[in-house]
């Protein structure tokens, strides 16, 4: 129903200061939403693009204004079911009493497991790591499946480096802002 959303203007009134515009659902033709603009009467054609160009962008907003008001009452009406559902497969996780300080304990517990996990992870990146230079001093006698695997590493590694650097452009594919 809302992906087929089709917004239309009807202009109701042009006069030599005022243009109002409304917006319809374009399926059940209802005027929803208004906007006043305040525009002079164009004399020359530079002015009236500039008017055609502020209209435009006032039916921008609005769409955007109506498309915003029919996400947020589509949010309002499914979430607290989904929040009631969401609840109810996950309650064997829900420690009760729900409070602040619960959470402020738990966060502290996860933090503190986290860190105390560090060593362990720190053997397997070992264990990795030494696995990955035996393959290296083997690498003449891979079978086409090691050698693939080897360059699948690679290209992800190199996907990676290409992210973080997109992201630290400020997601620019062409360069730094300057």
């Amino acid at each position: 129903m809302y992906s087929k959303l089709i917004l239309r203007c009807h202009v109701l009134k042009l006069e030599t200061e005022n243009c109002i515009v409304f917006f319809g659902d374009g399926e059940t033709g209802s005027l929803t939403d208004g906007v006043i603009m305040n525009v002079q009467a164009s004399k020359t054609h530079q002015e009236g693009i500039y008017i055609n160009r502020l209209m435009a962008l006032t039916l921008k907003l609005a769409q955007l204004q109506s498309k915003a008001t029919r996400a947020s009452q589509l949010v309002s009406k499914h979430a607290p079911l989904y929040y009631k559902q969401l609840l109810e497969q996950n309650k064997h996780y829900i420690q009760d009493p729900p409070t602040v300080e619960k959470c402020n304990l738990l966060s502290k517990q996860l933090f503190y497991t986290r860190l105390a996990s560090i060593p362990s992870r720190y053997e397997a990146f070992q264990k990795e790591m030494d696995y990955v230079k035996l393959m290296w001093k083997k690498r003449n006698e891979w079978k086409i499946e090691d050698a693939g695997i080897a360059t699948l590493f690679g290209l992800e590694c190199f996907a990676w480096y290409c992210t973080g650097e997109i992201v630290g452009r400020g997601f620019t594919f062409t360069g730094y802002y300057i």
